[in-house]
């Protein structure tokens, strides 16, 4: 098996047990949108946007390990 069918192999089984979830849009409110704009003005860069995703089987491993 090559390499790049053992990828394509693994991811397969990956999203095959991730819950499928929906497509996720955010719209940013008036003030959100003003907010932005405010920030890029001042620095000269979009602010950078962090989203944290825990999932709770990692916390229960971290929680077993202690």
């Amino acid at each position: 098996m090559r390499l790049s069918e053992r990828v394509r192999a693994i991811e397969a089984k990956r999203s095959a047990s991730l819950p499928q979830l929906p497509a996720l849009v955010l719209m940013p409110s008036d003030d959100e949108a003003a907010r932005r704009r405010q920030f890029l003005e001042q620095h000269g860069r979009a602010p950078e946007l962090v989203i944290a995703v825990h999932r709770a089987s990692a916390r229960k491993d971290t929680n077993d390990a202690e």
